[in-house]
């Protein structure tokens, strides 16, 4: 149980992640196409940077594939949604998180992108911190008007999806709808306790909040830290290792 946890948090941060680059996602992922998908934007915006090594096509690494990400992916107004997600909403993130990281690797590979010059270095960082600030506003605006990090994060992907060309984004469904109905049997139902367990506790952690700027902290520890969630986890398994360590 505590791996299918695990599990669920990993992919919530890489959302933050994404969100952040993308803001995600978002990622991920996920400029709206032309412009930028998710992520961010953990995005959202949507979608999760690329396994170490690099990614298929951009001849690019790991490091510089997140402040493109970051950089070309531009933060939009949060959709407003619940979690757990309905199943049209779930295949509709999937396909967010999937097709903004495609755009991106299009855009690098086809515009020949690349951090060789410390001036395109410079011009892709400003763009992504300027692009996650502007997230993270998003972030508190909706935690404000009532939703969770995670809610907001979904929310975002879903929007900057909608900046895709028409055709990536139905290409993009298509392949959601195959990746979610071949899903083994039960993971959707324990993905969704997991995620509305985790939805619980960004609440609770969210009703402490009376300003602004206890909502932006809060925001950006998430960010850089992890969701509430995901910390209970860490520590949990610190303390296993203690437990392990004392017994032998």
């Amino acid at each position: 149980q505590l791996s299918l946890r695990a599990t669920m948090a990993n992919r919530i941060l890489s959302l933050a992640a994404f969100l952040l680059l993308v803001a995600v996602v978002a990622a991920q992922p996920q400029p709206p196409p032309g412009g930028r998908p998710p992520p961010g934007g953990r995005p959202p915006p949507g979608g999760r940077p690329p396994p170490k090594g690099g990614i298929p096509g951009p001849p690019v690494d790991r490091k510089s594939y997140r402040t493109f990400f970051e950089a070309l992916v531009e933060p939009a107004a949060p959709e407003k949604v619940e979690i757990p997600l309905d199943d049209e909403t779930e295949i509709r993130f999937v396909a967010a998180t999937g097709g903004i990281q495609k755009w991106v690797q299009d855009k690098i590979s086809l515009e020949g992108l690349n951090m060789k010059t410390d001036a395109n270095r410079e011009k892709f960082e400003k763009m992504a911190a300027d692009n996650k600030a502007k997230a993270v506003e998003f972030h508190v605006q909706a935690i404000k008007n009532g939703a969770t990090f995670q809610e907001a994060h979904i929310g975002m992907a879903l929007a900057q999806f909608k900046n895709l060309p028409e055709g990536a984004q139905e290409e993009a469904l298509e392949k959601a709808k195959e990746k979610v109905a071949s899903r083994p049997d039960g993971r959707k139902e324990r993905t969704r306790e997991h995620a509305t367990e985790a939805n619980h506790m960004e609440k609770e952690a969210i009703a402490q909040l009376t300003t602004d700027e206890e909502r932006k902290a809060w925001v950006l520890d998430v960010l850089e830290n992890g969701p509430p969630h995901a910390k209970k986890m860490r520590e949990e398994k610190q303390k296993e290792k203690e437990a392990k360590a004392a017994g032998k």
